[in-house]
């Protein structure tokens, strides 16, 4: 609907008198008038007064109780029984205006809301009198003269049925000014404004355009980096609508279509991209977020996005619960850490975390010695065979000495099982039993590094906590969205996790055996780009078979059964 207003002037210094006219698509709330010769202001609010609307030739006779009386482009206008009662038929859903009017065009109310498709019935609240009642909607308009009593339904006197002229305010105040003055006109609709500037020399026409103002337009991204404890979240305003956006950012709840009265995170303000980070959330729990967006006219949603936190691996008995395949019919579970043992208490326990590593600390092995060790001789479980080194705390340089039984060509497997750490020992925090694990074999370190499905695509140095290692991943491996991992690069620094990303890695399965070094004697190597296992099986009179890695190589090696390696155990899957 256009609306203008009629100004009568006379002149604010001298004589000249003009007629302005000030027009604009929205029913304008005030102009302000600004001489800037004279800097002289002056505020035309809005007036209560209208013209007499244009009128059809054609005149209607009253419609019955309920009937139609007249289509009128989208519109139909009914009676209806009740007091006051109008019933407005709209063909499609969307936003309808009603302005009631006194005969003489002086405004009296306005309804203005969305309504749905179909008769819409409104009461009426004016005194009895003759009105003009004028509907807007679905970029229609219509209107009709009504007369209202007090106790019965209002009488349809007359259908207007063209478009009415627009609707022109007029202002009581006379503005005068000298001939050639510039003058600053800023109309003001709904905290909108526009502003023109003009010389005014003869009669003229201000017109100001206003765009509609709505609630800000906002998409919401999917999370990324989703930690057991957080996750980044964010996105997008495209748009103001018309205002500032004055506040943005995402909320978010455990339960559906969350707002800003759950859980928000304020991420400044304008238009464009913008992302935060989740901090403090429980894991394993599903969350529901929503970006939001603040103008002056309201605040507007995303849609929601799911996001489940990472639930910490399921260590059973020592054992991290995802299945690797060592052969065509068999696999295992790898223990939670590498063994440790403490001589003064005779005490086998797994390292708390994966990376975990005792390092130079290894060279104070000793019977007595009330630290930790992490680096044994092959076959040091403690269970006398027979060979002259059998204890943890060996440390006989003598490659012979460590063979079970006696005998060179025996495996710490059959008759020797209990010269395997795990054969014979109880592991505290592993179930407490003898005989729950043991040390893969040559052929099964093979299998697991080489042989199995994708085994090159399921293997890679990396980092943990800024340690170095082997990192193996389970059958059935898929990368978890929040964390990368490159198949078989070949260096360390390749694949580098913080602990929290470590924790996402690890609750999907990830094995990660660290460069611990290795011992001869007393003399501790610490490598920290090397790698060195036990297998259980034997290699020729002073060898035992273990997994060596070194940068891009990962193979199966002998190595000489005096020196200390590291031992990490596994669990058959029943």
């Amino acid at each position: 609907m256009v609306v203008a207003l009629l100004i009568g002037a006379t002149s604010l210094f001298a004589q000249t008198n003009y007629t302005v006219t000030f027009s604009a698509n929205v029913e304008m709330d005030k102009i302000q008038v600004k001489n800037l010769h004279s800097g002289v202001t002056k505020t035309l609010a809005k007036s209560d007064k209208v013209i007499t609307l244009q009128k059809n030739a054609k005149q209607e006779q009253h419609g019955g109780s309920g009937t139609p009386i007249e289509s009128v482009d989208q519109f139909e206008f009914l009676q209806q029984t009740g007091e006051n009662t109008v019933v407005v038929n709209v063909e499609k859903a969307g936003h309808l205006k009603l302005t009631l009017y006194s005969l003489n065009g002086t405004f009296v109310a306005r309804y203005s809301n969305n309504v749905d498709a179909g008769q819409n019935a409104f009461q009426i609240g004016a005194s009895s009198g003759v009105y003009v009642l004028v509907a807007s909607a679905n970029n229609q308009t219509a209107s009709l003269k009504i007369m209202l009593t007090q106790s019965t339904q209002p009488s349809i006197l007359e259908v207007l049925t063209d478009k009415p002229e627009p609707l022109l305010k007029s202002i009581d105040d006379v503005i005068t000014f000298d001939e050639g003055d510039t003058f600053e006109f800023t109309g003001y609709y709904n905290n909108q404004t526009d502003v023109k500037t003009a010389v005014i020399t003869s009669d003229k026409t201000i017109t100001f355009s206003f765009t509609k103002v709505t609630e800000p337009t906002v998409t919401t991204v999917e999370a990324t980096n989703i930690l057991l404890d957080g996750a980044t979240v964010g996105g997008k305003v495209t748009s103001g609508n018309g205002a500032s956006v004055t506040e943005r950012g995402v909320c978010w709840a455990t339960t559906a279509d969350p707002t800003i009265s759950n859980n928000k995170i304020v991420s400044g303000t304008g238009t464009g991209t913008f992302s935060v980070t989740l901090s403090s959330l429980s894991e394993g729990t599903t969350y529901y977020v929503r970006a939001y967006a603040k103008n002056s006219v309201g605040i507007a949603y995303g849609s929601t996005v799911t996001f489940t936190t990472v639930k910490k691996v399921a260590i059973v008995n020592g054992a991290i619960q995802k299945a690797f395949s060592v052969s065509d019919s068999k696999q295992v579970y790898f223990s939670q850490g590498n063994l440790q043992y403490q001589a003064s208490t005779n005490t086998w326990r797994f390292a708390e975390h994966q990376y975990d590593r005792i390092g130079r600390d290894n060279q104070y092995i000793s019977s007595t010695y009330s630290g930790w060790i992490d680096l044994f001789g092959w076959g040091t479980s403690g269970w006398n065979s027979g060979a002259v080194a059998y204890q943890p705390y060996s440390t006989d340089k003598v490659a012979k000495s460590y063979s079970p039984g006696g005998k060179y060509y025996n495996n710490l497997t059959g008759s020797c099982a209990k010269a395997d750490w795990g054969g014979y020992n109880k592991i505290t925090n592993g179930g407490n039993k003898a005989g729950m694990w043991r040390t893969l074999t040559k052929s099964e370190w093979n299998y697991l590094v080489s042989g199995r499905a994708q085994a090159n695509r399921l293997m890679g140095q990396g980092k943990v906590n800024n340690v170095a290692g082997l990192i193996l991943l389970p059958d059935g491996w898929v990368t978890p969205s929040s964390v990368k991992f490159v198949y078989n690069p070949g260096k360390y620094a390749t694949n580098v996790y913080s602990l929290d990303e470590w924790a996402v890695m690890e609750s999907y399965g990830a094995v990660f055996l660290p460069t611990a070094g290795r011992r001869a004697g007393t003399s501790v190597t610490y490598e920290t780009s090397d790698g060195d296992y036990w297998s259980s099986s034997s290699h020729e009179d002073e060898g035992a078979y273990g997994l060596e890695f070194v940068s891009a190589e990962v193979n199966m090696v002998s190595f000489y059964r005096y020196f200390g390696r590291s031992v990490r155990l596994v669990q058959d899957v029943k």
